[in-house]
């Protein structure tokens, strides 16, 4: 919720300036009952993507007694990484990377949904469906959910993903490498494949979603050590979480203002409107997606074994969710 204590203290302090009737000596008892406040901290690492867009505004939704500090990385694997080394308490993390590390013994958590979709496969005005891709240069992101979901779904197809030439590229690349030749296509998120269909620089030729995978994206996850230090911050994180969701999910205004404080024109990001969506819970049919999700990814050499399914998520955060707004 909004921090109104802030508001106590301007109040009381022009009141003071005003009036006269006040002195150091003789504050107000709520004054000095703020001030003596001890505030919890913690921190959440991202990539400063569209799916992170709202993440500054999640402390001022948090209770007085809280506070977070937003870490910025150059790629979701830098920020999961981050939070690996304990370096971090939170972290918003592509699914498929959080399954990954959970295989390489990582004790990660899934605490709750952040956004879904914002998947497209973008390629040059030669390239029209995904076999066009065979022999092809192909721009990816490892470990993101673009890169797995085009991978599962060429496989789904019958084509052999070997036969592509890979290129790892950051996302901010990719249009630019699309429009010198670099590349014939890439997987990425809607902020990228929306500025290629503005500008004319390439099409998107699929959605390489499958019914059996759902839509599942980006989540936020910690490591099992954090949450036993700072379980009462995750869960204000948690909470917030849900209400700022709720509140971006819907509206424009706040996608443009936040998109054009990024540098992003908000129109080529809504030309891709229907292809992505921010969302906090998970429900049951979530878990058997991330179940299908990393049966394919096992079977497709992409994870080394199943995971472990009985102990990657923590669904305690969202059980103690306060569902009610707080004004």
């Amino acid at each position: 919720m909004k921090k109104r204590w802030m508001t106590a203290i301007l109040t009381t302090l022009l009141f003071t300036l005003l009036c006269g009737c006040s002195s150091p000596d003789t504050a107000p008892d709520n004054q000095s009952e703020t001030s003596s406040v001890s505030i919890q901290n913690g921190t959440i690492s991202i990539y400063p993507s569209l799916a992170c867009l709202y993440m500054d505004e999640l402390s001022p939704y948090m209770n007085v007694e809280f506070d977070c500090k937003i870490i910025e990385k150059d790629s979701y694997g830098e920020a999961l990484q981050t939070l690996l080394e304990g370096k971090s308490d939170v972290c918003a993390a592509p699914l498929s990377a959080v399954l990954k590390a959970q295989t390489q013994g990582e004790p990660v958590k899934i605490l709750c949904n952040l956004f879904q979709k914002g998947t497209a496969v973008v390629g040059s005005p030669q390239i029209d469906t995904l076999q066009d891709l065979a022999g092809k240069t192909v721009a990816y992101t490892p470990d993101t959910m673009e890169y797995t979901l085009l991978y599962l779904k060429l496989k789904e197809e019958g084509m052999d993903p070997s036969k592509i030439e890979w290129r790892e590229m950051e996302p901010k690349e990719m249009n630019q490498a699309l429009s010198l030749g670099e590349i014939d296509a890439y997987c990425a998120d809607p902020v990228t494949s929306g500025q290629a269909v503005a500008s004319g620089i390439g099409k998107v030729i699929a959605y390489p979603y499958q019914e059996i995978l759902g839509y599942n994206n980006i989540v936020l996850v910690s490591i099992q050590s954090a949450i036993e230090a700072n379980r009462e911050w995750i869960q204000e994180v948690v909470n917030a979480n849900r209400q700022v969701v709720e509140m971006a999910a819907q509206n424009q205004d706040f996608l443009r203002e936040k998109a054009q404080a990024k540098g992003w024109k908000a129109d080529e990001i809504l030309l891709e409107a229907d292809n992505f969506e921010w969302v906090w819970d998970m429900e049951e049919e979530y878990v058997i997606y991330t179940r299908n999700l990393a049966s394919q990814m096992t079977q497709a050499g992409l994870l080394k074994k199943m995971p472990n399914m009985d102990t990657l998520f923590d669904f305690t955060f969202l059980e103690k969710n306060n569902q009610e707004y707080l004004s």
